[in-house]
């Protein structure tokens, strides 16, 4: 492909940049949007500065049509955009977002408050489990289970290998067996060493 029709210029920016930085328009002519994608995003976020909540009062407004234009758009794109949020959840990105999400409706789902970061939780454990310091099959443990009506705030969430999750179950601490418990201990200790914090 020659370098003619693999960059375009951008009359906003002023910059020619390669053409997998303007986003797909089929019906514009070259198949691209006339400004790339950075300017683009800029714009929106121009217009919707200057006019804040004018978005909002137009989908209130036009509720209906929007939601009829989604649902035609959506039975005419079904293959793609199942496949397009199946690849966007294979990246890292992806599967942080969809785990996140996954989280925080099980939280919602039996009422409980809170939300927490993942990677500041895993960040503070330095990476393992707190009860075996495995660094494999991490999942999300809350201290006082959402079933017994723990929060899902950080202070409530630590991270455990998927087995000694499975095993804690839905016990409290005082619930486990000691030799677990003082297991708690040494890790959250040796976490807190690695972090600086002791």
């Amino acid at each position: 492909m020659s370098t003619e029709h693999s960059e375009k210029h951008c009359p906003r920016c002023g910059i020619t940049k390669a053409r997998s930085a303007f986003s797909s328009q089929p019906k514009r002519p070259g198949g691209i949007s006339s400004w790339c994608l950075a300017c683009c995003r800029a714009a929106t976020a121009e217009r919707r500065a200057a006019s804040p909540g004018r978005d909002k009062a137009y989908a209130d407004a036009n509720r209906d049509v929007l939601r009829a234009r989604w649902k035609r758009y959506y039975e005419a794109n079904r293959k793609r955009l199942a496949d397009a949020k199946a690849s966007y959840k294979k990246t890292p990105r992806g599967a942080e977002v969809a785990r996140n999400a996954r989280w925080r409706d099980r939280a919602r789902s039996v009422g409980a408050a809170g939300e927490f970061s993942w990677d500041e939780i895993l960040r503070a454990q330095g990476g393992r489990c707190l009860f075996c310091g495995s660094s494999q099959r991490l999942t999300v443990d809350h201290i006082v289970p959402l079933s017994r009506g723990g929060s899902n705030g950080q202070e409530n969430v630590r991270v455990l290998c998927k087995t000694c999750n499975s095993r804690k179950g839905t016990k409290l601490d005082s619930e486990l067996p000691t030799s677990m418990q003082l297991a708690i201990g040494q890790r959250a200790q040796a976490a807190q060493m690695e972090m600086g914090s002791v």
